[in-house]
């Protein structure tokens, strides 16, 4: 091999690294810029990290799934709700019940830098556990018939003694400036 076959060859595979490069820093850009939802309209996002949940929030998604009837019925959920609002509504006739009545401290309203929530305080459950357990509510109010939701809805864990449920379609997104 001569000097200027070298000299070609040298060239060819640097001028193809630089390419390679140029193509992932593209690829990195796009990847960066495109924002995935995670929850469509009419769906609940949960996030509360990962593990075994107690018997009584298994028992709950069990219900949920395949007997949201009665599930409602232990509950004591009676009325139908409707969108976002219908969420307290729900929320309200469960907690009069007597478990979620130990479980739960309150439920109040937060505007929170232009984005409005509930915040439920923790009772007895701590806030991984309540989180899912609200999630199985609603779950299965909707698989019951008793709550219909045209808005992409998140549960978030604030801490170990409160949850929030707001609308978005980003999962915890509830303390990010950016998200709507």
């Amino acid at each position: 091999m001569n000097e200027n076959t070298f000299r070609k060859l040298v060239r060819k595979v640097i001028l193809e690294g630089e390419e390679a490069e140029e193509t992932s820093d593209k690829s990195k850009r796009k990847k960066k810029k495109e924002k995935k939802v995670d929850t469509k309209p009419g769906e609940i996002g949960a996030t509360m990290g990962r593990g075994r949940w107690s018997k009584e929030v298994a028992e709950a998604g069990a219900l949920a799934q395949e007997a949201p009837d009665e599930l409602m019925d232990n509950l004591g959920i009676d009325k139908k709700a409707s969108g976002y609002q219908g969420i307290a509504t729900i929320l309200q006739q469960a907690m009069k019940a007597n478990v979620m009545s130990r479980s739960y401290g309150g439920m109040q309203v937060v505007d929170q830098a232009g984005k409005k929530g509930l915040i439920i305080s923790m009772g007895e459950l701590d806030s991984r556990n309540g989180a899912k357990y609200l999630h199985h509510t609603l779950i299965g109010a909707m698989n019951a018939g008793m709550l219909t939701l045209d808005v992409p809805v998140q549960i978030d864990r604030l801490d170990t003694s409160s949850v929030v449920i707001y609308k978005s379609p980003m999962k915890n997104s509830w303390s990010t400036k950016d998200s709507k």
